[in-house]
């Protein structure tokens, strides 16, 4: 598994003694996680819901599809 090399905004604004408090192979203190999931939430993603008739439209949009319906228009008028 590669690390993420990224940093954090909030990073920047750590003190030494807190950065070295927490080593990553061994991880927060459950009361430092518990605290942190009060503050911050959970790590988690919102799943974004999208209507069954959009994400049917969206298979009609786009340069393939604009052409085959160019092309069928085309055709019908032939």
């Amino acid at each position: 598994m590669e690390h993420d090399n990224r940093i954090l905004p909030e990073a920047l604004n750590l003190a030494p003694e807190q950065v070295a408090a927490h080593p990553p192979e061994t991880g927060l203190f459950t009361a430092e996680a518990e605290a942190r999931q009060q503050q911050y939430g959970l790590n988690e993603i919102a799943e974004k819901k999208s209507h069954a008739i959009l994400k049917f439209l969206r298979f009609f949009w786009g340069p393939i599809s604009v052409m085959i319906e160019v092309a069928a228009v085309i055709a019908a008028l032939i």
